[in-house]
Parts: C-alpha cells; sequence; structure tokens
C-alpha cells in the first residue's frame, strides 16, 4: 500500500482538495486510478537483413567484362610487290629509301618520256635551299604509263609507302588528294595525319615556278618547319 498521485481522471475532485488515494500498486494500468509512469510502445526488433548467398566462382564467370581496353590491331601482311605489274616493280627498285617523299599527277610524265625541265629545276632550288642532305627526298607516283594508258594504282602506292618505311609525304596538287582517297579540304601550306604519315600539302608547284618570291619562301619556311623531325643532318 502506498499514496500515489491520481490518475488525471480524477483530477475534477482536485479542486475538492483530494490529492492522494490510497491503492492497490499492482492493479493493471487500465483498471488502477493512479498515475503511473508513461509506457513506450513496443518496437519489434527488426530482423537483420541476410545478405543472398553468393557464389563468387559462378558470379565472376557469367558477368560480362567491363574492361575498356581495346584489342590489339592484327598486323598487315607485309606487301608483295611481285604480284605488281612489271612496270611498277620497276619504279621500285629505282626509287630510293627516303623519309620524305613527294607525289603529284605530273610525276608519270617527268619519271617518264616527257620530263618537265622547270620542274626539275624547281625541285633543285628547293632542296638546296632547305639545307636538307643527300637521301632525304624522293619521288613515288601514284599514277604511271603503262602501254600508251594510265595506270592509277593508289593500292601500290601506299603498299610502297609502308615498304619505304616513309615518315613524311609531301603533296603537289589538288588532283592527288582525291586519287589517293585524303581529304578535299586540305589547304596549301596545312597538313594531316592518316596512314602513319604526316601529309603536307605544298600546293601547286607549276604555279609557283616564275612567281613571286614571297610564295616560295612561305613554301620553303613550311617544309623546313614541319620536316625537320625527319631529317638527320
Amino acid at each position: 500500500m502506498a499514496f500515489e498521485p491520481v490518475n488525471p481522471l480524477l483530477r475534477s475532485l482536485c479542486g475538492q482538495g483530494l490529492q492522494y488515494v490510497l491503492a492497490d500498486c499492482d492493479a493493471p494500468p487500465e483498471l488502477s486510478l493512479l498515475q503511473g509512469p508513461k509506457t513506450q510502445q513496443a518496437v519489434k526488433p527488426k530482423s537483420p537483413r541476410v545478405s543472398p548467398v553468393k557464389n563468387w566462382d559462378a558470379a565472376e564467370q557469367d558477368a560480362p567484362s567491363t574492361s575498356s581496353a581495346k584489342p590489339a590491331p592484327r598486323a598487315q601482311p607485309r606487301p608483295d610487290p611481285s604480284s605488281w605489274p612489271e612496270i611498277w616493280q620497276k619504279r621500285l627498285k629505282a626509287t630510293a629509301v627516303t623519309p620524305v617523299i613527294w607525289t603529284y599527277a605530273a610525276l608519270k610524265d617527268d619519271l617518264g618520256g616527257a620530263p618537265s625541265p622547270a620542274r626539275r629545276e624547281f625541285f633543285k632550288k628547293l632542296f638546296k635551299d632547305l639545307g636538307h642532305p643527300p637521301g632525304t627526298h624522293s619521288f613515288w607516283p601514284f599514277v604511271l604509263r603503262r602501254n600508251g594508258e594510265d595506270d592509277e594504282r593508289p593500292d601500290i602506292f601506299w603498299q610502297a609507302m609502308r615498304l619505304r618505311r616513309a615518315r613524311a609525304l609531301v603533296l603537289v596538287d589538288a588532283q592527288t588528294l582525291k586519287a589517293l582517297d585524303l581529304p578535299q579540304s586540305l589547304q596549301p601550306l596545312h597538313f594531316i595525319r592518316k596512314n602513319g604519315l604526316h601529309i603536307l600539302m605544298a600546293g601547286d608547284i607549276d604555279g609557283l615556278i616564275g612567281e613571286e618570291a614571297g610564295r616560295y619562301e612561305a613554301l620553303s619556311g613550311f617544309l623546313r618547319h614541319n620536316l625537320r623531325a625527319y631529317i638527320r643532318l
């Protein structure tokens, strides 16, 4: 037995002086007239989250590869000049191995029976002004005269670039761009990189012959700057 504070239900009697009652403290809360301690709602314990058993060996086998590494490119077979027409085989044997190779449409004439003395003198002067040692420049055509007709062979041209291990290719006219499937937008005194080559557009050489010195100096400066990495002085 003990004196306890009354339940709020009996607070109306407090005005009449009633504050405590003598009652059995063991009565259940819902029947008690006493103000017992506040009860907290029981919290249902959460069952621990069990991760599903994972077969790591199977998961590693079934999971798709996320590697971003690209497969190594297949090595291209070495070109076989013996399969070329005889005229191309002879031209290959007559062409020196150099780091820089020039080409243009009229080269078929300069290498054939109607060479241009003006172009020969122009290249002679240009190479001298560049100060490059012998064995730096050579010429390789993409079209030759064969049986009285033009034999245009861009496939043989690119194969020869690989065989000769050229580092830089200098183009002289816009016709060459189309024949060799190069970007038509390549302008004079600009360059691109393709097929492992540094490809430079020199512009129309015939238009430079006899022209003012300013255009010639621009060309020689362009070549001197872009070919310096390939020159063994």
